[in-house]
């Protein structure tokens, strides 16, 4: 918990109210590698914080698993459309490596940002963090097959290492292993 509170107090000074109310109200779940937080069309009413491992928004393209986003450490996600709806999405989230998460009921959110402002401030910063993080994964896919490795390595260079070559090739939309060799190798000769 106190790492969950540590980096929001990093963005905004939390006074210990929202602290404590953030404590009472979620909690700290594990997830083994490979399992799914929600499936498919599945509503979960509640917002997660990654404190460490690797998850992926997964949608579905002929019956095949594809990664439409990756959250690591310090990256959010939620089992609706986002905190303020009660809407699912046809999306799953599956867990890529072991994950830690903080987890926290839609409502209760809701109800911090109404009762500390400072949960407010601290959530609009992720949010503008979210939207940088779109920015750059639609450059990179916009951007020529061959030139999306170097992309990635541009953008986002936190992802290059962590990813497996088989999870590359499903977040960078590549069509097969060719295009993906293409890419590295314009990488290598890029840098």
């Amino acid at each position: 918990m106190d790492r969950f509170l540590n980096y929001l107090n990093t963005i905004f000074n939390l006074s210990d109210a929202a602290k404590d109310y953030l404590s009472i109200h979620g909690k700290i779940k594990v997830f083994p590698a490979g399992s799914y937080y929600k499936f498919d069309d599945e509503k979960i009413e509640k917002w997660c914080f990654m404190l460490e491992g690797l998850a992926a928004r997964i949608g579905f393209e002929n019956d095949n698993e594809v990664i439409e986003r990756i959250y690591c450490k310090d990256f959010y996600f939620s089992g609706t459309k986002h905190v303020f709806s009660k809407t699912s999405e046809r999306i799953s989230i599956k867990f890529l490596r072991k994950s830690e998460i903080y987890e926290i009921q839609n409502h209760h959110l809701r109800i911090a940002f109404q009762q500390y402002q400072e949960l407010q401030e601290c959530y609009l910063v992720l949010k503008e963090y979210e939207i940088q993080y779109i920015k750059d994964l639609l450059s990179i896919l916009k951007s020529p097959s061959k030139k999306r490795l170097y992309e990635l390595h541009r953008r986002q260079p936190f992802l290059l290492s962590i990813l497996t070559v088989k999870e590359k090739i499903s977040y960078l939309n590549f069509k097969n292993i060719k295009e993906y060799y293409s890419s590295l190798g314009f990488l290598i000769y890029s840098t």
